[in-house]
C-alpha cells in the first residue's frame, strides 16, 4: 500500500503531461496559468502568448504577420523537426535559449520561454504528437 501511495505523485504528473502540453501550445498557460518569457517581440507583452499564433494548430507553420514585420514560423511537427536536426535536448535548447540545432540563433520574435522542467517535458511530448 505504502508503494502504491508514493508512486501517486508520479501518475498525476504523467497524467498532467497531455493536458498541460495542450494547455501551453493553445492557450499560453503553463502549470501556474501563465507562461514566462525572457526574450521576445515588445508586442507580445499585449497577448496571450501561445504556440499556435505562429506555428498553428497541428503545427503546420504559418506566415505571420506582426507590428508591421511578416515573418515565417516554420512547421514544428516532430518529423518537421527530426528532419532539421531536433532531438529532446536540442528541442529544449531551441524553446529556451533560442538555439537550433546547428548552433545558430533564431530571430528574437521567436521567444526565449522560461519553462520549468514539467512545461517543457509536456510540451515536447505534445510537439512529438503532431
Amino acid at each position: 500500500m505504502l508503494v502504491a501511495l508514493l508512486a501517486l505523485p508520479a501518475l498525476v504528473a504523467c497524467d498532467r503531461g497531455p493536458a498541460l502540453g495542450r494547455s501551453i501550445w493553445f492557450d499560453g498557460s503553463g502549470r501556474d496559468g501563465t507562461l514566462a518569457y525572457t526574450q521576445g517581440p515588445d508586442w507580445l507583452r499585449f497577448v496571450t502568448p501561445n504556440c499556435v499564433v505562429c506555428h498553428g494548430e497541428r503545427g503546420q507553420g504559418l506566415t505571420v504577420q506582426a507590428a508591421g514585420v511578416t515573418g515565417v514560423a516554420p512547421a514544428v511537427t516532430w518529423s518537421a523537426l527530426r528532419e532539421r536536426g531536433y532531438d529532446e535536448a536540442s528541442l529544449r535548447r531551441a524553446l529556451t535559449e533560442g538555439i537550433d540545432p546547428h548552433g545558430r540563433e533564431f530571430h528574437y520574435y521567436m521567444p526565449r520561454w522560461a519553462l520549468a522542467d514539467e512545461e517543457l517535458d509536456a510540451l515536447v511530448a505534445w510537439l512529438q504528437r503532431l
